[in-house]
């Protein structure tokens, strides 16, 4: 078959044909011999000529560079723009079961660390593309390529499920259908092989992970908004955990952020929407979007904008639905967590000042009626919330001590157990999070005594549970003592606990269910400067 060789598609000066040396980049990446001339369109059609077979790794890479005119080629001779690489798996492949409903604290890993791609799409690797990133007007027209030929936006595919370890929720334990198994976890500076997946949608994940949407929007593309994920969430769920953010403008990209972040010049703001630039939230709520739907666990959009890790610019569309569905501040989610308890967990993962920006969303709640005293699903307050969270960051500002301090005026008993029997001070001093039985390390895991700088910080810390009145000398379901609990940590900052302690009255000599007393308990693990302290008694 001969092919008329004529590109129609701008020269952008991305491609530069003459000089070129070196392996390309996406020939490394993708491999296959069509990949190599992928950049050429007329390479591609000499390719086709001599009957050299058409690969998914191709249409990927025709796709990511943005080569609209190889994809013309590619389809013209039987290529399917939802062809994906030889090793891509099917969408249920290891998939665990009832991963989308269960009470855990769960998200894809990062593209980067598993190499998501390799089960992508060709949408997908046009929308999420660094490459053309720049030139958006090659982006958006290679997209609205592969939908005309007939992408299809909602295929599923199989992605690597993380569990946050240091961000769990308080109480929150070892699940044996998500954790990762022991000898993958034990080494904490190693991220574990993920050997649990989910399943995506593609146009949900172009959504949440920062991907051009702008095609999507297209009048003569019939987008079914309130379409489901597996999980049950809907576009507008999705765009409201985008990781820039719900109040990004339309065709805004991750990379636009990174270049902001960077001060690139003659990049566009992600954030400065207009009349014929609206927000993602936006832009999906004046089509119409259902703005009381809930995903699978029962979520809706308050929780998906609070829930993410990623410090997205949320304060318009946050505003806007407090403004105008203030009863979502007090409507939980399936299993009993509400927004409240999601800013409280975004509060505990986020550093420096991005906390203020957290703690001001939580001021927002309770503004608009968010009860303070609502428990969430493993019966932890606000304060279990906060005494879980990472004061090292923010304890020299005061936002941290009044945000403590405002749950107490508003009610939040300080002394009060969560269902596994566990009060506010006790996770302070001893935030296991589950991992003991994935690591098999003693019942311990002081989320305050692992930095070894500025422990002098923790033990003032300590000084807002006793303005509050706390009893320092309970006890908790196996009979030990506050004691008995730093005695297990082999941290600087525990001794200062300890003498803290010691000073409130705490009894060196209390012995738990096992007969132990702290003493013994650090004797017994080896936690020699602790066992000075009580033994001086």
């Amino acid at each position: 078959m001969a092919f008329d060789y004529r590109i129609t598609g701008p020269d952008d000066g991305i491609d530069d044909v003459d000089g070129w040396e070196g392996l390309d980049p996406l020939v490394v990446k993708w491999g296959q011999p069509l990949v190599n001339a992928i950049r050429f369109p007329e390479h591609v059609a000499r390719c086709l000529e001599e009957n050299v077979v058409i690969t998914g790794e191709a249409v990927m890479a025709a796709a990511e560079s943005g080569h609209k005119d190889s994809l013309y080629f590619l389809f013209l001779e039987g290529a399917s723009p939802n062809m994906r690489v030889a090793a891509a798996s099917p969408a249920d492949a290891g998939v665990a079961p009832d991963w989308a409903t269960r009470d855990v604290d769960i998200v894809f890993r990062d593209v980067c660390s598993e190499n998501e791609w390799l089960e992508w799409f060709p949408l997908q690797a046009a929308a999420n593309s660094t490459e053309i990133a720049r030139y958006k007007d090659r982006q958006i027209d290679v997209m609205r390529y592969l939908l005309v030929m007939g992408a299809d936006p909602y295929a599923l595919y199989r992605a690597p499920l993380e569990r946050p370890k240091a961000y769990r929720y308080p109480g929150e334990t070892f699940d044996e259908q998500l954790d990762p198994p022991n000898e993958d976890s034990v080494d904490l500076k190693q991220l574990p092989q993920i050997r649990k997946y989910g399943t995506r949608s593609v146009i949900h994940s172009i959504f949440e992970d920062g991907g051009q949407v702008l095609p999507f929007f297209d009048e003569k593309l019939d987008l079914d908004i309130e379409r489901r994920d597996p999980q049950g969430r809907t576009v507008l769920h999705s765009a409201c955990r985008s990781v820039l953010g719900a109040d990004a403008i339309l065709d805004s990209v991750l990379d636009d952020r990174r270049a902001q972040a960077a001060v690139v010049k003659d990049r566009p703001d992600p954030f400065t929407s207009s009349d014929d630039k609206p927000t993602l939230f936006h832009a999906l709520r004046l089509r119409n979007a259902d703005m009381l739907a809930v995903d699978s666990k029962g979520k809706h959009i308050l929780h998906h904008l609070l829930e993410t890790l990623h410090n997205p610019k949320i304060d318009d569309a946050l505003a806007y639905t407090l403004r105008n569905l203030s009863h979502l501040a007090n409507q939980p989610d399936y299993h009993g967590n509400f927004p409240l308890h999601a800013a409280l967990q975004c509060l505990r993962c986020m550093a420096g000042t991005n906390v203020e920006v957290c703690a001001q969303h939580i001021e927002q709640l309770l503004a608009a009626g968010a009860d303070p005293l609502a428990r969430d699903a493993r019966g932890n307050t606000a304060l279990h919330y906060l005494a879980a969270s990472t004061f090292h960051y923010w304890a020299k500002a005061e936002g941290g001590r009044s945000l403590f301090r405002r749950f107490l005026e508003l009610g939040v008993d300080v002394n009060a157990r969560n269902k596994v029997g566990r009060t506010a001070i006790e996770i302070f001093l001893d935030d296991d999070s589950g991992r003991t039985q994935v690591q098999k390390l003693p019942a311990t895991k002081s989320f305050y005594g692992t930095f070894g700088d500025k422990a002098y910080v923790y033990v003032k810390l300590l000084d807002l549970f006793d303005e509050a009145n706390i009893d320092w000398t309970e006890r908790n379901a196996n009979g030990q003592s506050l004691l008995h609990l730093v005695a297990l940590q082999p941290t600087k900052a525990a001794v200062e606990h300890a003498e803290y302690l010691l000073a409130k009255g705490v009894d060196v000599s209390a012995k738990d269910k096992d007969g132990k007393m702290a003493a013994d308990v650090a004797e017994q693990y080896g936690r020699d400067e602790i066992l000075r302290v009580l033994c001086a008694l």
